[in-house]
């Protein structure tokens, strides 16, 4: 039987990509293909490298377990969140969910995709399958009301 979702502390950020409707719009299916292609190679460059740039003496001090993150990709949004089990965790959360956004965006700019986004602190219920929460709420909006050009902003 799976977890049920329960709310906990996190460190959550909302991404969009910019002018995402425009990359499918009047094009052949071969054309929509290679840009998922694109998009998910992305995603995944990005993904791969935040996981090495983990800081390696978090890793050897094993606080892995205290670390973890989840990363979500829908429709032209990317949800990224680190649960901070306390205060003391908190600065590793932040500098690691930092580093992800950061290299998110790099890489998107790189294969010509622009992104803005919120990150915020907050609580968030989060699974494979489903994600309820006031945090996503808060990073969505910061995101939509805030950073109205290609941009992170912090809450």
């Amino acid at each position: 039987m799976s977890k049920k979702p329960q709310l906990e502390n996190s460190v959550v950020a909302f991404i969009d990509i910019l002018g995402y409707k425009g990359l499918f719009k009047n094009k052949t299916k071969d054309e929509i293909n290679d840009k998922i292609k694109e998009l998910y190679d992305s995603f995944q460059k990005a993904k791969d490298k935040s996981k090495m740039n983990l800081d390696e003496k978090l890793i050897r001090t094993k606080l892995e377990k205290y670390i973890y993150w989840k990363i979500l990709y829908f429709s032209d949004c990317i949800l990224l969140s680190q649960v901070f089990f306390d205060e003391k965790k908190f600065y590793l959360s932040f500098s690691n969910i930092e580093r992800m956004v950061a290299n998110f965006q790099l890489e998107m700019v790189l294969n010509r995709f622009f992104i803005r986004g919120g990150l915020t602190l907050g609580d968030i219920a989060i699974t494979k399958n489903f994600i309820a929460d006031p945090a996503l709420i808060d990073a969505h909006e910061l995101e939509n009301e805030k950073a109205v050009f290609p941009r992170i902003v912090l809450s």
